[in-house]
């Protein structure tokens, strides 16, 4: 099951990262991306202009390429240091 938290910065900014253990990472997360691309994305995107998007660690070379149509900038761990 995913969790989202939304969590508006200001009245033109929208912040919704999904919330994911170590082992939803990788396959479930292309999978995941898949499912939102299929049943919400035309509403959500109705809904906001994305202006960037951001993804946090390491994502595989597949999902930065099911991700390339969004121009994603990607922040890698940092010294192995984790939340």
């Amino acid at each position: 099951m995913d969790v989202w938290d939304v969590a508006t910065a200001t009245p033109h900014a929208v912040r919704v990262p999904p919330r994911v253990t170590p082992e939803q990472v990788g396959a479930s997360r292309l999978e995941h991306l898949k499912g939102f691309g299929e049943k919400f994305a035309e509403r959500f995107l109705a809904l906001v202009t994305s202006t960037r998007f951001i993804v946090y660690g390491a994502p595989s070379d597949e999902a930065k390429q099911g991700l390339s149509g969004l121009g994603p900038t990607c922040f890698g761990p940092c010294g192995g240091f984790v939340r």
